[in-house]
């Protein structure tokens, strides 16, 4: 059963999903940790900003919250156990796509934190986190969210707009773009060149393109971005090696450090922490 924060933290909602009381202009905020106290001390800090926060003991009830146009983060640990953060974190890629994930949690070393940031994560932090360092990375996430979330729509648009052409339209689409002229267009569909034209305006009106090089553009962002509702969170640089793991390779014995409470984007993985 979620928590919802916005007037007492400790107030109980007992009915409604976030998909249906948050829109793109409200983002959702979610916390799911089975430690409650923790859950609570989160969801004061991001409502003294003004945000509306629902804390759920465990993975499944949100998961059940949520839709494919849910918009916002959702703060998880790691370590739960119905469902782990991560397992939360690959469900949520079909489930809500849009949705950015921020792990806090007392179990993340680095090689897992290495893990979950290749799974599309904005950030791992170390229980207890900063207040300024929550409320940075749901600013953060919250951004990614809306930035993916008009990426996802764009793309879903252009393939509407895909779906109209009839299949003689996306012919001719395909060798306007590879610059075929006009008069052998009219010589392999066996039609006039006029009637080549006035079926390129057709195409052209219903891409809501102004020419074949803004066509072709859209031609080539829904191709490289299909199937992007499931995938469009993993554009990120690939992280290399963790340098633990690299001096144990050449027989050096590292001892084990605290994991500090910040995050650990590739950037800095890739310098060595």
């Amino acid at each position: 059963m979620p928590t919802s924060t916005g007037t007492s933290a400790a107030r109980l909602r007992q009915s409604g999903t976030i998909g249906d009381q948050h829109s793109v202009g409200s983002p959702l905020i979610g916390i799911v940790d089975g430690n409650r106290a923790h859950a609570e001390r989160l969801s004061r800090i991001l409502a003294s900003q003004g945000r509306d926060v629902q804390c759920y003991e465990s993975a499944e009830p949100f998961l059940q919250a949520v839709g494919a146009a849910s918009v916002g983060c959702v703060i998880t640990e790691l370590v739960m156990p119905d469902m782990s953060g991560r397992a939360l974190q690959e469900r949520l890629q079909v489930a809500a796509p849009a949705l950015s994930v921020v792990v806090v949690t007392g179990y993340a070393d680095v090689r897992s934190t290495v893990e979950l940031m290749k799974l599309g994560a904005v950030t791992v932090l170390e229980k207890p986190a900063r207040a300024a360092s929550v409320i940075s990375a749901v600013v953060r996430a919250t951004q990614q969210s809306l930035n993916t979330y008009a990426r996802i729509c764009r793309t879903q648009e252009i393939q509407r707009r895909l779906a109209t052409l009839t299949e003689e339209e996306r012919r001719i689409a395909n060798e306007m773009i590879a610059g075929t002229p006009i008069k052998t267009l009219a010589l392999e569909f066996q039609i006039s060149m006029r009637t080549v034209d006035r079926r390129r305006q057709s195409l052209l009106s219903k891409m809501n393109a102004n020419s074949v090089g803004e066509l072709a553009s859209l031609f080539a962002e829904t191709s490289m971005r299909a199937d992007a509702e499931y995938t469009i969170r993993h554009d990120r640089p690939a992280t290399t090696t963790p340098p633990d793991a690299h001096h144990q390779r050449n027989g050096h014995h590292r001892p084990a450090r605290r994991m500090e409470e910040t995050s650990f984007p590739s950037s800095v993985l890739r310098k060595g922490r």
